[in-house]
């Protein structure tokens, strides 16, 4: 029985394992997603959490129902930001 359960957790991390989607960035937008990481106060070889927190952002909106984003800058003006668009 053990060595079944064993069998069953050696299948399921291997089609996890399998599942992957690689991205790399090159010129700008890797200036832009260091920028980010500096802003964001996230060392450079974290890089991959920027675009964790883009996701979030994108999922909350979703998950809201909604299409766009608005926000408020400094100065008390109002910006709505379409994420389709973007």
């Amino acid at each position: 029985m053990a060595e079944e359960q064993t069998e069953n957790n050696s299948s399921e991390t291997s089609a996890v394992e399998k599942e992957r989607f690689d991205i790399s960035f090159g010129n700008g937008a890797l200036k832009k997603l260091k920028e980010l990481a500096n802003y964001l106060s996230i060392s450079e070889d974290r890089l991959g959490d920027i675009l964790v927190k883009g996701m979030k952002i994108i999922d909350a909106v979703k998950d809201a129902g909604e299409d766009k984003i608005i926000i408020e800058t400094k100065d008390g003006k109002r910006e709505t930001i379409n994420i389709r668009d973007l």
